[in-house]
């Protein structure tokens, strides 16, 4: 019986895990304003953090935000960090016991123009502290990876150059946000770090693109490089034009997989793949001509560990307008085997970043742009194997991604308050069509049209619930926490 019963814990656990795994969903956040998601990153509960750069909290520049999920998608609470000019998050990283930082760029503080920021918070989302790094000129994050101290290493580029091109910028801190070091990389010529991936414990992967004089271009490149800003190798990807890597994974056996971008001198555009022994040696380097100015913009190992989730940015016949992107599943070489999904509405769509997640699958941050958002979205797009296809372009659906406490607008008041079947607004401006009733955790339960400042709420649960006012152009205009009795 003992043995018996061991099975069936194996079997399942095995089963619970089956069923975790088969979690998919596509799902956009925006509070009205331009909501643009950079990046994002798995919490211990299994949710998601995502940061990048909104107008939806206050009425100005963009501020940082940092927007909390559950394991599907539903909004748990958001909060924004910044000053009075442009602040913007551009990757998240979540240490359990020690809470959340964020790498992006700022022009709120710091040495002038735009500097390297890393924010710290508690694990709610409460600020701690922030720290800027940078030099009088322009600097700019990409991507940051945590150290094996919970330090950060953030790289990306400055323009504090002779000769006005922008060089590789790499900032190492400790894990209080003081800078240990930085390097300045490149020569004459646009020079960009645009990925880096840790890889052993004092080790990592850097990657995007070097300039080379001789042929008056530049070239796709990748190196390794230990925890002191040290150079360990180096290596220049690319033929017959300029090219640039994008993204870059390693897998179980220390690979490294990187995808991206070569524009040839008449104009066209390929799509890069390229795969290398731990050691820098590249046995796998393509370039090829796809229909559609395609283009790779993202990579994430799922599955098991010879598979990769690769984003594509697209515009093409298949486009529904702009550029699209395009989520596709591709083997352990690299080489496509099918479409998972497409991100594609009528204006440009962008991808921030895509990771792999606990249960084996991957997600997909990025942002899009129609006629009926009043701005952009935060897009999330999460994918297990063997998903079925998913296409966004009829979902119009959109969660919060400011708290309903954020958000200004005129003041009003409700009575009765609690209130049974229906509720009148309080209110000496009568221009609002419609009320939104949301849960304390942020979703939208109900939407009821206002006639004569009444509305029937008849069909609502008992519970306490945000009360958004809404103009005629959907616009919020008030709010305030009502009780149904």
């Amino acid at each position: 019986m003992r043995v018996v019963g061991i099975v069936l814990i194996v079997i399942l656990s095995l089963f619970q895990q089956r069923l975790v795994a088969q979690v998919g969903f596509y799902k956009q956040y925006s509070s009205n304003g331009y909501d643009y998601g950079n990046g994002i990153c798995q919490t211990s509960d299994t949710g998601y953090l995502i940061t990048g750069g909104s107008t939806s909290f206050v009425d100005g520049p963009s501020e940082l935000f940092l927007l909390k999920l559950d394991s599907l998608g539903a909004f748990q609470w958001s909060n924004h960090y910044g000053g009075t000019e442009s602040d913007v998050g551009v990757r998240v990283k979540s240490i359990q016991g020690i809470g959340n930082f964020v790498a992006g760029y700022t022009n709120s503080f710091g040495n002038g123009a735009y500097d390297f920021m890393l924010l710290k918070t508690d694990s709610e989302g409460n600020e701690q502290w922030h720290k800027t790094y940078g030099t009088a000129a322009w600097e700019r994050v990409y991507d940051a990876a945590l150290t094996k101290d919970s330090g950060m290493i953030m790289v990306g580029e400055t323009t504090n150059t002779s000769d006005g091109e922008p060089d590789m910028y790499v900032v190492r801190t400790d894990k209080e946000g003081n800078e240990l070091w930085s390097r300045q990389i490149g020569s004459n010529g646009p020079d960009l770090a645009k990925v880096i991936v840790a890889d052993q414990d004092t080790t990592f992967i850097i990657a995007g693109q070097s300039y080379v004089a001789d042929s008056s271009m530049y070239k796709g490149w990748v190196a390794r490089m230990d925890h002191h800003g040290t150079l360990i190798w180096e290596k220049k990807l690319g033929k017959y034009g300029n090219c640039v890597i994008n993204d870059a994974v390693i897998d179980d056996n220390g690979q490294i997989a990187v995808v991206g971008m070569v524009v040839r001198p008449q104009g066209d555009t390929l799509i890069f793949e390229g795969k290398a022994l731990p050691t820098g040696y590249f046995g796998i380097e393509t370039q090829a001509k796809l229909d559609g100015a395609v283009y790779y913009e993202g990579l994430s190992a799922f599955g098991s560990s010879d598979k990769y989730l690769t984003v594509q940015r697209f515009n093409n016949q298949y486009s529904y307008g702009g550029f699209d992107l395009s989520m596709a599943q591709n083997n352990s070489g690299l080489s496509w085997e099918m479409n998972v999904g497409q991100v594609n509405y009528l204006h440009d769509e962008l991808m921030g970043e895509v990771i792999h997640t606990k249960d084996h699958g991957a997600i997909v941050v990025g942002s899009i742009t129609e006629s009926w958002m009043g701005g952009s979205n935060v897009f999330v797009f999460k994918y297990y194997f063997g998903q079925p296809f998913t296409n966004s372009n009829d979902d119009q659906t959109t969660q919060p991604l400011a708290s309903l406490l954020d958000m200004t607008g005129e003041e009003i008041s409700v009575f009765p308050n609690p209130f049974t079947d229906k509720v009148w607004i309080n209110t000496e401006n009568s221009s609002f069509e419609s009320i939104q009733f949301y849960s304390l955790a942020g979703l939208l339960i109900s939407e009821v049209k206002i006639e004569n400042k009444v509305v029937d709420v008849s069909h609502l649960e008992e519970g306490s619930y945000f009360m958004l006012l809404l103009d005629f152009d959907h616009n919020p205009r008030g709010q305030c926490l009502v009780v149904k009795n």
